[in-house]
């Protein structure tokens, strides 16, 4: 009797077999499941704030878009245009999902093989030209920035919903659904040192906080504290565990694998519709982001501005969101943050901003 060689497949493997699937059957079925982490018995560590702490400041406009984040295809004379963009700050997040159903709306209209241009290196760009290669298309990569100077780079990296617009209906809610479930698989896939990619308790002042839309299919329920676990702090809260994906790992490693993959990255700048037309790709997949806004004019896009403090990293596995700002604690750094600047731009960090983002969270440590 003779038998069949055993295959291994790889992590790459692996995510090209989900992918295909979730293209193809009802999201559902295989729902992957986090285990609640274990609730502390004493009390965390919390993170330095004496002395010279502060290793960078740092603001990005995050791309939202109101009403809903913009996920069709449209025509634009001979160029079939797919539209993916205006995911405010839940871009990594949501970027395998969204990947997925903007490669569903290419298959249904272009055949395989076909050349297609994509535009932006965000999260949402190289997760994009990563899905169509699996599928069998050629995509390019067309954008002004890469990592390290992408929106993605500057994200603080929790897996969660935050700064986006939900569409409304039954059927945009299930789509939505679906979207995290596909990206949440994929990051899962990831999990390890190599992508950044860690599971940590979130704990959270208040039950209201964008995890709260997520279903418990996919994350364990919030568990209620009558007490948060840091030495100083007498405020109650919640507890639930998502994932830390850390952008200065992350990114760095997609954008790899989006070269191993022989995905040519081009650089470019798009001003008008007009440029789209004239790229020799008859298909492109806008990945934009805020640009898109221009580009495409489109009034509904606007940038929601962030800034963030970094201090010298420490060792402390967990996240925070209370009521006056967020701390998420990576290898590269402890990044606090907390502002939404609505229609502001620049991503110049105002000095007052972060020193009252810095003092905002330090007092919450301190039990004031």
């Amino acid at each position: 009797m003779t038998h069949a060689p055993m295959t291994t497949l790889n992590r790459r493997d692996v995510l090209r077999l989900s992918s295909l699937a979730l293209l193809g059957t009802s999201f559902g079925a295989a729902t992957p499941r986090l285990r609640a982490a274990p609730l502390p018995r004493d009390v965390l560590a919390s993170p330095t704030f004496s002395g010279d702490r502060i290793l960078a400041t740092v603001a990005c406009a995050r791309p939202y878009r109101e009403g809903s984040f913009r996920l069709e295809a449209e025509h634009l004379a001979d160029t079939l245009v797919v539209h993916n963009y205006g995911h405010g700050g839940a871009g990594i997040t949501v970027s395998w999902g969204c990947a997925v159903e903007a490669a569903a709306l290419v298959q249904q209209r272009a055949p395989r093989p076909t050349d297609i241009a994509v535009l932006g290196a965000g999260a949402l760009g190289l997760s994009t030209a990563c899905v169509l290669h699996e599928l069998g298309y050629h995509p390019t990569i067309f954008a002004r920035q890469t990592t390290p100077h992408t929106t993605s780079d500057h994200a603080g990296g929790q897996w969660s919903p935050s700064f986006i617009a939900v569409p409304r209906g039954r059927a945009a809610r299930a789509r939505f659904a679906r979207i995290l479930h596909t990206s949440f698989q994929r990051f899962t896939a990831l999990l390890g040192d190599e992508y950044g990619v860690s599971l940590r308790p979130n704990f959270q002042e208040s039950r209201g906080s964008s995890l709260s839309s997520v279903s418990e299919r996919l994350l364990p329920a919030t568990r209620t504290l009558d007490r948060l676990p840091f030495e100083n702090t007498m405020r109650g809260g919640s507890v639930r565990t998502t994932l830390l994906v850390e952008p200065p790992i992350y990114m760095p490693r997609l954008q790899e694998d989006v070269r191993e993959r022989g995905i040519a990255m081009e650089h470019a700048e798009f001003h008008s519709s007009d440029d789209i037309c004239a790229l020799s790709e008859s298909v492109v997949v806008n990945c934009l982001g805020l640009g898109a806004g221009r580009v495409f004019d489109d009034a509904r896009v606007i940038p929601v501005r962030g800034q963030l403090v970094h201090l010298q990293p420490e060792e402390l596995p967990w996240l925070l969101s209370h009521s006056d700002g967020y701390v998420f604690p990576r290898k590269d750094a402890i990044v606090l943050g907390g502002t939404l600047e609505r229609g502001t731009a620049d991503t110049t960090p105002d000095p007052a901003t972060c020193a009252l983002i810095y003092e905002r969270n330090r007092r919450f440590f301190e039990g004031r």
